[in-house]
Order: structure tokens, then sequence, then C-alpha cells
């Protein structure tokens, strides 16, 4: 409620935030809180949405949260959210895909790229290669049907057309290649002879100086096996 009591009942304001305080069951207050209500449709989901922002201890929050779901709140389930924005229409399957690609994204580049996504980049070429199809297919069709009454068809300029809407398919199919590099990132190993330095590059990309000794030794050569999550040059290698 309000942290001022008032005659009137409250009314959320879309996207202003409010000072209040939270209650339990038994009207004590647990904590002070700010509010953010969202209306729909101008909210992720495109339903009402309440944000609280409780201090920071975690006990604090642990209480904030059991007085919502002892007044009937819940818990949403992993991914519910973007399901819901989906669903109403927010988020196309793409877009909700690179939701979770940039939850999940290990490296700058594969962030960005995620971002790329959400704000509708690989959406955005797909409805446009959709709607020049149509324009095609409607102008031969056209043509088809009455003949007589339109000019001829450029047959190099149709091709010209297909040719820049296949270049940009292949494009994208290369760039998706990229993402998934991005994503899962880079194996690499590093071979060569007893100490030439192969320890002293992995220190070097991974900035811990600390001594390597897990060696295998089989056909008379040693083999160290270690796993690195390293970033460098906004990259992902491991």
């Amino acid at each position: 409620r309000p942290a001022r009591r008032e005659p009137a009942p409250w009314r959320p304001r879309s996207h202003f935030v409010e000072y209040g305080v939270a209650l339990d069951g038994d009207e004590s207050v647990i904590d002070e809180v700010l509010v953010v209500p969202m209306l729909a449709p101008r909210s992720y989901t495109r339903e009402d949405v309440v944000e609280l922002q409780c201090h920071g201890n975690d006990l604090c929050l642990r209480r904030v949260l059991r007085a919502c779901l002892e007044a009937g709140a819940r818990l949403a389930d992993p991914g519910e959210f973007t399901l819901r924005a989906f669903l109403n229409g927010r988020l196309d399957l793409a877009q909700a895909e690179n939701v979770s690609r940039l939850i999940s994204a290990k490296s700058v580049a594969a962030a960005d790229s995620a971002l790329a996504g959400i704000q509708g980049g690989f959406s955005t070429l797909v409805k446009s290669l959709r709607s020049r199809c149509i324009e095609l297919i409607t102008e031969i069709e056209a043509r088809l049907d009455f003949e007589d009454e339109m000019p001829p068809l450029d047959p190099m300029m149709l091709l010209s057309k297909i040719n820049s809407m296949m270049q940009e398919v292949q494009d994208a199919l290369d760039t998706a290649k990229y993402d998934k590099l991005l994503l899962s990132g880079l194996q690499i190993a590093i071979i060569g002879r007893p100490n030439v330095g192969k320890s002293s590059l992995l220190n070097a990309w991974s900035k811990v100086y600390s001594w390597i000794s897990l060696c295998h030794y089989f056909c008379g050569i040693f083999v160290q096996h270690i796993f690195f999550s390293i970033l460098f040059c906004c990259y992902h290698a491991c």
C-alpha cells in the first residue's frame, strides 16, 4: 500500500515509480518498497505487470516474496514471461529464441548478436523477403491472366531481383553459422613440443598464472587435458 494512507483507493499509473510499504497477512510492515506499475499493453508481456523493488537484504526479499505468494501470486515458470510475450504478439518466434540466447551468452559478441535478433533484425529480413516474393508472384500471375493489357515482363530484371533475394538468404545462412559459433564457443588445441611455451600461452589468454599438471602419457607423448573458459577479442573459447 502507499506509505501514506489516503482516503481514496490507490490507482496505479503506468510507468510511474511509487513509494510504499509491503505488508504481510497480519498487516504488519515487512519492508519499504518502490512499485513500478506497467499497464497493458505497455509491458514486456502486453499484460498488466507490477515490479516491486525491495531492499537488497535476502531476508527482506524472502519476506516480501512470501507475502506475495500468500496473497495468491505464484512463481513464474522458466521462460513464462517470454512465452506470454510471444502468445500476446509482443515477440515473434525468432525474437523469443534470441531472448534465450541473450540469457546464455558468454561473450560480448554473442550478446550483441542476440540483442540484434530481439530487436527484430532477422524478422525484418524474413518479412521483407516474403513481401518481395509475393510482389514477384503477383506480377508474373497478372501477366498470365492479362497478357494483352500489360507491358512485357523483363526477364533480366526478374532474374536480378531473384538473385538479389537469394544472396540475402545465403548471407542470412552464413550469419546463422557465425552466430552458432558465437553461442557454442571455440574448441582450441594447443599442440607442441615440451617446454616451448604452451602453458605460458594458455596462461596469457586466461590471465591465470598457475602451474598446469594434468598430464596423460601415451605413445611417448604427454597430453595436458584442461578446460578454461576464456573471453578474448569479445569471443568465447574453451
